[in-house]
């Protein structure tokens, strides 16, 4: 196992450590578990896997992948976060086809999406059958679309539901029980349709009108596509790529409940570049969407331009608007993550809930998955780091390999150099939990400094643990400087202490007011006894998890 972490400053640095803990970012770790591998046995099949040829998911800890077996095995399969748990066979070629005749013989080499434990998928069957499905292990399959299926505001039925690429083919995509998809017709249609309650419904087709553009789409594929041109949908609301002509393009957001503007623009070649390195520069495509409730993650620039023989490289970068409009996450002016190297090239991009998972690349082969979690950005996994005492030589990974639930988890198929393949868990984490005041009163060996200051005053480690030792209820002071005591130790443990860094703040500004050294005697009526038994309860609060993301869970 593989752990990356921070070391601790040093006692010298407490105090600067102290008063910059309001700006200070939260120290990043990541821990690395195998879901399945090709020692694990094929359930209902044959022997042990041989490979893992697509990107798995994630979703609040349990993990769907699509597995290889010798002699023409294939399946997909769902391993549940539960500890000890088996996996289970979602469907294989022994599973009979919903609304068809006879077993599954195929299954298209798409990304995978998983919403809890249902997962969507297209699938094959003798005699041209081709649909996609929606799997659960307690609930019956379930036919989204198949070629029985009228296309909603179309002709006839949908003939196919890939785009001609074959190794970048358009994931069906699942939140909840609703799946959004793209689907093909006879005569060129094309469109991007979302079933919701088992009714089919139009996002967008040939006929739906750009929003602030020119015409119709013409397209929901990109010429030559370089990752899968996959819609997104959280909720009932569908984001998707779409095209026009003239060069229109952008990422269009579908909302039914809106009568008004249920289709509207996030961003297309209109949108300023945030961050450009030329003025007023704006995109000029976009080759991949994610979308987590109201936040939304793309990759988008401009092209690259050979003039005169010159190669100018274009713009390229991952952006993500959280609410404060676009941001941006890292382009081709961004290092690295412990490279002395920028990035040259940017692959899917996954966001949950507002932090942003990407697959990047540079030069001398560097392909590597970052995200900006904890604050910064930060190397999750690169082509020849040891895993578990194996060295990656390659990954495959998706949009929907991140899940920031109880835990922040990464998914990726990953290659050896031995010749083994595996479904690698990469777990984020955003520096240690904080601890109460009682561990740090009972783990005084634990204490990664010796002294604090408490509002002016600096106290020694022995003066420290007989504050936290002090049981009173009625001295507002020694209330306050227990969880004061605590919540710094946290912060010099490396605890991520921006949820209450104003509140540390005040908490020294109060005790300042007062002369020597505590205790104070101030009663818990007074004015300024409840402020500061406001600030203790606060940062009892955070001392016990409750403040820090996927500590109070």
């Amino acid at each position: 196992m593989k752990r990356l972490t921070t070391t601790l400053l040093p006692v010298s640095m407490l105090a600067l450590l102290v008063a910059l803990a309001p700006a200070a970012c939260a120290a990043f770790g990541v821990s690395f578990s195998t879901a399945v591998d090709t020692s694990t046995t094929i359930l209902g099949g044959t022997g042990t896997f041989t490979d893992f040829p697509t990107a798995p998911a994630i979703n609040y800890g349990n993990v769907a992948f699509m597995g290889l077996g010798s002699g023409g095995q294939i399946g997909l399969y769902l391993k549940l976060s539960i500890p000890g748990d088996p996996y289970k066979v979602m469907a294989d070629l022994n599973t009979a086809i919903p609304g068809g005749t006879g077993n599954f013989t195929d299954f298209a080499l798409t990304d995978l999406s998983l919403s809890d434990t249902s997962l969507t998928f297209i699938d094959s069957g003798s005699g041209g059958q081709l649909g996609v499905y929606v799997a659960n292990p307690s609930d019956p399959y379930r036919v989204v679309a198949n070629l029985s299926t009228l296309i909603p505001n179309g002709s006839g039925y949908f003939t196919n539901f890939n785009p001609g690429d074959p190794y970048r083919h358009a994931a069906p995509v699942i939140d909840g029980s609703n799946v959004a998809f793209l689907g093909y017709g006879d005569s060129g249609q094309v469109g991007v349709y979302a079933q919701y309650s088992n009714a089919l419904s139009v996002v967008a087709d040939l006929n739906t009108a750009i929003p602030g553009g020119t015409g119709n789409f013409t397209n929901f594929v990109p010429p030559n596509p370089i990752v899968p041109p996959n819609p997104i949908i959280s909720g009932d609301v569908v984001a998707f790529l779409g095209f026009g002509d003239g060069g229109q393009q952008g990422i269009y957001r579908f909302q039914p409940g809106d009568p008004y503007m249920p289709l509207t623009a996030l961003a297309d070649t209109h949108t300023l570049i945030p961050a450009s390195t030329e003025s007023g520069s704006t995109f000029d495509f976009f080759q991949s969407v994610t979308m987590e409730d109201a936040n939304v993650a793309f990759v988008g620039g401009t092209p690259d331009v050979f003039a005169d023989g010159v190669f100018i490289p274009g713009q390229l970068g991952v952006y993500k608007d959280i609410g404060s409009g676009w941001q941006r996450v890292a382009d081709r002016n961004t290092s690295i993550p412990g490279r002395n190297a920028l990035f040259s090239f940017f692959g899917e991009v996954a966001i949950d809930p507002g932090y942003a998972v990407f697959e990047g690349f540079g030069p001398n082969g560097a392909h590597g998955l970052y995200t900006d979690f904890a604050g910064g950005l930060h190397k999750i996994v690169e082509a020849g780091d040891a895993i578990g005492g194996k060295t990656l030589t390659d990954f495959y990974w998706s949009q929907f390999g991140f899940s920031a639930g109880a835990s922040a988890q990464v998914v990726f198929a990953a290659d050896y150099s031995d010749g083994s393949k595996g479904i690698s868990v990469a777990t984020l984490t955003n520096g240690p939990c904080p601890h109460s005041q009682g561990y740090w009163k009972n783990n005084p060996r634990l204490w990664p400094v010796s002294s604090l200051t408490l509002g002016s005053q600096t106290y020694s480690k022995t003066e420290l643990l007989n504050l936290l030792k002090n049981s009173t209820t009625s001295d507002a002071s020694v209330i306050l400087a227990r969880q004061l005591i605590a919540a710094k130790l946290n912060i010099a443990n490396r605890s991520d202490g921006t949820p209450v860094s104003s509140t540390i703040t005040d908490a020294d500004s109060l005790l300042s007011q007062f002369a020597g050294k505590l205790p104070y005697k101030v009663k818990t009526a007074s004015s300024i006894g409840k402020a500061m038994v406001k600030d203790a309860t606060i940062l009892n609060n955070y001392n016990n998890g409750v403040l820090s993301q996927f500590c109070g869970q």
